[in-house]
């Protein structure tokens, strides 16, 4: 697995772990109400970041193999994020959402990724201060 693959899985997983930390702390802190909006919220971005992820791995591909598909890759966007503001609509109509829990919810992605690249970050640090000091 490349370098950025393991990055990009590892998001994935304090993602994960972060929407059930949060799910859970808000059920026993709040109620259910908040803790099922926190939980749609979630995942509503962790949908998004797969779709995105998955979309912009294969716009790299074809970018190596010299074809050019930037049209496609904003249509797909374009068309994934309306997909997502329409869900948003339908489960919003269907289920009463608690706002400040659904926008916790939104933001466990961007906490993730902020997470990870700030410990990755810290850690090449330090492996560069070491190989310091040992020259």
């Amino acid at each position: 697995m490349a370098p950025e693959e393991s990055l990009l899985h590892r998001v994935e997983q304090v993602n994960v772990l972060l929407l059930l930390l949060f799910t859970a702390g808000t059920w026993w802190l709040a109620d259910a109400q908040v803790a099922l909006s926190v939980f749609i919220g979630s995942a509503l971005t962790s949908g998004g970041y797969f779709f995105l992820k998955h979309t912009v791995s294969k716009l790299v591909q074809a970018f190596s193999a010299e074809q050019t598909r930037t049209k496609s890759f904003a249509l797909k966007f374009y068309a994934h994020l309306l997909g997502m503001v329409l869900l948003l609509i339908v489960v919003s109509m269907n289920v009463r959402i608690h706002i400040i829990g659904l926008l916790l919810g939104l933001s466990t992605i961007t906490l993730s990724i902020l997470t990870v690249f700030c410990v990755q970050g810290g850690l090449d640090l330090l492996k560069k201060m070491k190989k310091r000091k040992g020259v």
